[in-house]
């Protein structure tokens, strides 16, 4: 798995744009990351009993929904952005016996 991490120079960078300069904290995560679930959502997942900081994983199914190139000219850099649609997931909390994606997504075939 790659740790997706914003590292301490685009926290610098983050603080300095974002934040006015100021000393203040930078997320550790990029924004588009972030996963919100709603109550439905929720008590699909089985997550009425989480908790902050708890570590679960995370298994999906998804899809790209678009792609665009896109280059500033200010600075040159040449950037790609993926739109991804989750369709499926699961979540395993503890110490459960692991499974492969497989059947985790779609059960026993």
């Amino acid at each position: 798995m790659k740790d997706m991490a914003l590292s301490e120079e685009k926290k610098k960078d983050m603080r300095s744009s974002v934040l006015g300069g100021s000393s203040g904290d930078a997320p550790r995560y990029p924004h588009g990351l972030k996963i919100s679930l709603d109550p439905d959502q929720v008590k699909e997942l089985e997550l009425d009993d989480c908790y902050v900081d708890e570590k679960i994983k995370l298994v999906a199914e998804a899809k790209i929904e678009s792609v665009s190139n896109d280059s500033n000219e200010q600075d040159d850099k040449k950037g790609k952005y993926i739109t991804i649609q989750i369709t499926a997931m699961e979540i395993e909390k503890g110490k459960e016996k692991e499974k492969g994606t497989e059947e985790t997504l779609y059960g026993d075939y």
